[in-house]
């Protein structure tokens, strides 16, 4: 090895030989590297790339929710043979706040207890899960994340029962688990959150639905359900260009305060996460 060879080049080798097939790399950023993975120029004016992705949600949505009706079925049945009486959603970052929000709807939907819990501080913690009986969900976008993938190790070799939920397949994280289900998407883009988060809430309606839930209210979730990519569309629509006057009038701000609770807790970390990343505030 060259000793005399500069980080700076180094990592230039780095980013000239990388393998986007690998599915190691994910980011929501507007740089080059990001861009040049997935074969697309970065833009710096209006509209960025990143707006494209906001507005294909509601399309990826609907693709999540057609496609995968047969395997969460499938899923459900599963889990009632199992006799599955509590759920553990692990992830990182935006996984987390999917994680958080779809124990929401376990709670709701199903009427078992459900926890979410960030995979890094399930493993150095040594945090004591209770898994008999219990279904852990890993959640991960490109199924690589390596603390998740090591936590839903554990928790199999403890003897939960355990699923992967992600956007890419034949990844770490599917290999980990007994069973996965993919939503359409993947690569860290911003649809990933709401695909992962469309699946896992018909996951509890259907298992609510094996357990004898309240049938009607159920139903009525369902058609609402159904309806989700034809809202968003129209919200999508009718906040475009409130959306660029806010970003004009809030252009010398420092931070922005998201006041909730409750299951919107974690649609407003993802907020968060989303003006750090894109605002850098």
């Amino acid at each position: 090895m060259n000793k005399n060879r500069n980080l700076k080049e180094q990592v230039l080798e780095s980013t000239l030989k990388f393998q986007f097939e690998n599915q190691d790399y994910e980011s929501a950023r507007e740089h080059p590297t990001y861009y040049r993975a997935l074969n697309r120029e970065p833009r710096t004016t209006h509209p960025f790339n990143i707006y494209t992705d906001i507005l294909r949600q509601p399309e990826l949505v609907r693709l999540a929710l057609d496609e995968l009706g047969e395997p969460v079925l499938e899923m459900a049945a599963e889990m009632n043979h199992r006799s599955i009486r509590r759920v553990l959603f692990s992830g990182v970052g935006c996984s987390y706040h999917v994680g958080a929000a779809a124990a929401h709807a376990f709670w709701r939907l199903a009427g078992i207890p459900a926890e979410y819990v960030q995979s890094a501080e399930a493993l150095a913690a040594g945090q004591v899960f209770d898994l008999d009986g219990t279904l852990v969900v890993g959640l991960s976008a490109s199924g690589n994340t390596l603390e998740t993938v090591q936590h839903l190790q554990a928790a199999r070799a403890a003897g939960a029962y355990t699923l992967a939920c992600v956007n890419l397949d034949q990844t770490r994280l599917t290999d980990a688990a007994h069973a996965s289900l993919v939503a359409p998407g993947g690569y860290g883009l911003v649809w990933d959150y709401p695909t992962r988060l469309a699946i896992v809430t018909l996951l509890a309606l259907e298992f609510g639905r094996n357990r004898g839930r309240g049938q009607a209210d159920l139903d009525t979730v369902q058609v609402e359900l159904k309806k989700l990519p034809e809202i968003m569309e129209a919200v999508l629509a009718r906040s475009d260009q409130r959306c660029m006057q806010f970003g004009r009038e809030l252009s010398t701000a420092q931070a922005v305060l998201l006041p909730t609770t409750g299951g919107q807790m974690p649609n407003a970390w993802e907020i968060a996460l989303r003006f750090e990343e894109m605002a850098h505030i």
